[in-house]
């Protein structure tokens, strides 16, 4: 599984803005002085000239600030960036910066894949003065895009040029197949994915089916202790069976960088913080590098040595640490000691005698290994033969992340088969089910370790003959070697792949940007779900089709976890019409404070905002059930933007994911566009009055539908309707008195009825007519004292301005 590989990175489209800087190289100095001419590239602005002599004797160093300007400069006030679907203003000021008038003529040339226009194309600028015009810009396809302004007056001409890169408005999405076959294989193409990008792998061992697993792993864009360690343990292991590939031609120099990083992570103590720069340390994070750094071998002598002091500390509990380290990170210290040989026998029997693997069966398993390595066949057989299992148990029940191990079902039953394989029992069976289970490799703990438990099992590889037929796009080609092919679109229904003789493991990929249905709802299903409205400095929720350019508004987005999830990563593209404001930069106090966020590191980009979080898991006791269980916990996450563009702008989804575990996700999408207005094009009162009308409406749906949940008398409910209602669900020209018997008759079949999280939006605004359709969706479960009903609800209502009152005229299903 691939899907969330570089999901969170945004392309290199370019530099909107480029500084310039020339190196004269060394000059001869005759009689003193020395003369250097500039080709100064296209630049108006102040420049720094930096002059550095040297003699036999002295150096010396000198600076002046110059001003560049041309006759007639250019400067547009384009965006950093835009996405695909804007239609964006960009102001254009000309300057004229002689002492006559000029009269211009202004053109522009641009590449296909945005559109421009410009409203006028001649102006007169009077002597030191200047002039603005507009331009509109449409990008049409992802890219970048590359525009040049040209003003000239007859006999002179000056050009501005800029790249700008154009983002998709849509999240990348990923469907893979991967496997080993020694049959014919058809693939149907989804509808969806008709035109994706496709990377196809071809390989006549297993480990090729893993290969955009280490792909995802060396391009993962995180940095912490555990992901360095998972891509250094990827590229160690594969390493020895893609020799040839162009995947690893940089592995030195990355292998090198991930030593350096996770060196400079250490703390005194010989343990590995968490982040880079940061105060924590994960207990199983800290080990899981130390075994890494180990495996690869080739360190500093001093980060060795701090290294085994500190896994000999946790294995002994004697000596000083900073983590929080528990029993079964004990035995997990000394297994990896004694896969170094460092395991002394003292500490493997005072382990052993204490039972000290007593309540994980991964600590079972390693002290089995342990007394292996040490020739205690005996004892270490009759461990390992009493505690064992079969690996397709793993599959039964399936778990992820609970004690802050990284663990998963699928980790664990990969950790069993090395320990099984390398100590014990070396199965081809075992083999076919590690294979089975290459489709649900999700964290990043569980593409390294399968890319070292397969290798482990493989050994030293053999060459690869392979003879398999490809059909794609209408064409069949034949590859007798291991091949890595990049298909820039499919247009063929299938991919069909033909083994001639032999077995072939395969993995395709198919990656597209893919919109995603309007959806903004908490979920009572979902072990987490983000919900996100955009409000003001006081705390009111913003019209996102009626913004001024200078507003400042606020992103909420609140998640909902059921049970505790970390590493949590809330992924928030900008529009190009909104910038991020960096309160680390400009030192400004934070409007609104995160909520029940344990917050382990933001990154601010110009198109993304990211949040690396941790969710607690709340629990409550439950009487019935006689223990602890995990309620919902709720968590609010703030992001300040100011609106600086005017134009229509694309509002992509936000994304929450589990890095750990990218099943564990869900998106909101708000509306499809943002609208902004030039500041003085929409009084602030006419704002203030559209907004208000449009809050009143929404509040008055919220409180009919709590009226709803916790009355049962139908006499209540009549001051929030105007009568006769157009439409309420299938019938038409209802009246007072159908509503208050179908009431009636709803409060007698459920008498107890429970609506939770309940979100309303507004779906549209008719100004003339004060109409505003509001769209509420909410969870219910119903009671009757025989039976539960539960489910999802999703209504439109009409509101309607009647004799200076808002009042409901019209209630129907909502069809998202």
């Amino acid at each position: 599984i691939l899907r969330t590989k570089q999901k969170h990175k945004a392309p290199d489209l370019g530099k909107r803005i480029k500084p310039f800087m020339l190196w004269s190289g060394v000059l001869e100095n005759k009689g003193g002085e020395t003369e250097f001419k500039i080709d100064i590239p296209e630049f108006n602005g102040q420049a720094t000239v930096l002059a550095i002599a040297i003699n036999e004797d002295s150096i010396g160093v000198n600076t002046k600030d110059i001003v560049i300007k041309d006759d007639v400069m250019i400067k547009p006030s384009y965006p950093l960036y835009a996405r695909v679907g804007d239609e964006i203003s960009v102001p254009v000021r000309v300057f004229n910066t002689t002492d006559v008038s000029k009269n211009l003529s202004l053109t522009s040339q641009h590449t296909e894949n945005l559109s421009l226009e410009l409203n006028q194309t001649k102006i007169i600028i009077p002597a030191k003065s200047s002039n603005v015009i507009q331009m509109r810009l449409k990008p049409k396809k992802v890219g970048k895009a590359t525009i040049e302004l040209e003003a000239t007056d007859g006999s002179h001409s000056v050009i501005k040029s800029v790249e700008l890169p154009l983002h998709s408005p849509y999240a990348l999405s990923t469907k893979s197949f991967k496997g080993i076959s020694n049959q014919s294989k058809t693939f149907t193409i989804p509808k969806a994915y008709q035109g994706a990008k496709v990377y196809l792998n071809l390989s006549d061992n297993l480990i090729g089916a893993l290969r955009n697993d280490l792909k995802y792993l060396i391009s993962y864009p995180y940095g912490c202790a555990e992901q360095t360690a998972s891509k250094l343990s990827a590229i160690h292991f594969a390493k020895p069976f893609l020799k040839e590939e162009k995947l690893l031609q940089n592995t030195k120099h990355f292998t090198r960088q991930g030593i350096k990083k996770l060196d400079n992570m250490q703390n005194y103590y010989g343990e590995f913080f968490y982040w880079e720069g940061g105060a924590n340390i994960s207990a199983y994070a800290s080990l899981y590098a130390a075994q890494t750094l180990l495996e690869i071998g080739e360190l500093r002598e001093d980060l060795k040595k701090k290294t085994l002091k500190m896994l000999k500390s946790v294995a002994t509990q004697n000596g000083n640490y900073q983590g929080s380290y528990n029993k079964f990170h004990q035995l997990y210290a000394a297994y990896i000691l004694a896969e170094q040989h460092q395991l002394s026998k003292s500490t493997a029997n005072m382990l052993y005698e204490n039972k000290v693997y007593k309540g994980h069966f991964l600590a079972t398993f390693y002290m089995a290994a342990i007394l292996k390595s040490l020739n205690e066949q005996a004892k270490a057989d009759t461990l390992y033969r009493d505690n064992t299992f079969a690996l397709e148990q793993y599959a039964y029940k399936t778990y992820g992340n609970k004690t802050g191990n990284f663990e998963s079902n699928v980790r664990d039953m990969l950790l069993h088969f090395i320990v099984k394989t390398k100590y014990f029992d070396k199965s081809q069976e075992d083999l076919e089910v590690v294979q089975k289970e290459i489709s649900n490799l999700h964290s990043t703990q569980e593409k390294a370790m399968a890319l070292k438990a397969i290798s482990s099992y493989l050994g030293q590889p053999k060459d690869s003959k392979i003879d398999i037929s490809l059909t794609l796009n209408g064409q069949t080609d034949k590859y007798i070697k291991p091949t890595l092919l990049e298909i820039e679109s499919i247009t063929s229904d299938t991919i069909q792949l033909t083994p001639n003789h032999g077995s072939m493991s395969y993995t395709i990929e198919l990656v597209k940007n893919l919109p995603k249905a309007l959806k903004n709802r908490l979920s009572t299903q979902k072990p987490m779900s983000i919900q996100q409205t955009f409000v003001d400095a006081h705390g009111v929720p913003v019209d996102l089709k009626a913004l001024r350019q200078g507003d400042k508004l606020f992103s909420k987005t609140t998640l909902v976890n059921y049970g505790k999830i970390h590493h949590v990563v809330v992924n928030q593209k900008v529009p190009s019409c909104l910038t991020v404001v960096n309160h680390k930069i400009q030192k400004q106090n934070v409007r609104f404070k995160n909520q029940n966020i344990e917050l382990e590191h933001k990154e601010i980009h110009d198109d993304r905002v990211l949040h690396f979080i941790n969710l607690a898991d709340k629990k409550v006791y439950n009487k019935g059930l006689k223990r602890d269980i995990s309620v919902e916990n709720r968590g609010v996450i703030y992001t300040e933007f100011v609106v600086s563009g005017v134009g229509t702008c694309q509002l992509p989804a936000t994304i929450a994911e589990a890095m750990y575990d990218p099943q564990i996700n869900d998106y909101a999408k708000v509306t499809e566009k943002i609208r902004v207005q030039p500041f003085e094009a929409m009084p602030p009162s006419k704002v203030t009055q559209n907004a208000s009308i449009k809050r009143e409406a929404k509040a008055l749906v919220q409180e009919l539908y709590n009226k709803e949940m916790n009355s049962n008398t139908a006499l209540e409910f009549t001051k929030f309707f105007h009568f006769p209602l157009t439409t309420y669900f299938k019938h038409t020209s209802f009246s007072k008195e159908a509503l208050l018997e179908d009431k009636q008759k709803y409060f007698k079949a459920w008498d107890k009825r429970i609506y939770s999280n309940l979100t309303t939006e507004v779906v549209s605004y008719t100004k003339d007519d004060k109409k505003i359709k509001v769209g509420v969706s909410f969870d219910y479960k119903l009671y009757n004292g025989k039976k539960v009903l539960q489910g999802k609800s999703h209504h439109l209502v009409t509101v309607m301005k009647k004799d200076k009152a808002l009042l409901i005229t019209a209630i129907e299903l909502f069809k998202k």
